[in-house]
């Protein structure tokens, strides 16, 4: 997730939020609410997934959910793969 967050995306957004980005920030990296939202959406960098992102976040917390890791994101999700920058997951 480190190495994602070196490189922005431009298509997939939402997945990517929904199942990486707001679970790795509330419950691995432990952030509130708040900072967790404006950590993903300075990642994103567009403000019409604000409210988006805030509801995913708030899932998250509220579910204890992990971000995917990278197995299940070439076993479960391959469409993911396809809009993940090279050289985000190792080979």
């Amino acid at each position: 997730i480190k190495r994602l967050l070196e490189h922005p995306i431009a298509d997939g957004r939402h997945r990517v939020i929904w199942l990486i980005l707001a679970p790795y920030f509330t419950t691995v990296r432990g952030m509130d609410e708040a900072s967790a939202a404006d950590a993903v959406l300075a990642y994103i960098g567009d403000a019409r997934y604000k409210q988006f992102i805030r509801y995913n976040v708030r899932r998250a917390m509220r579910s204890g959910l992990f971000p995917l890791s990278e197995q299940s994101i070439r076993q479960k999700h391959p469409d993911i793969m396809a809009v993940l920058p090279k050289g985000v997951l190792a080979k």
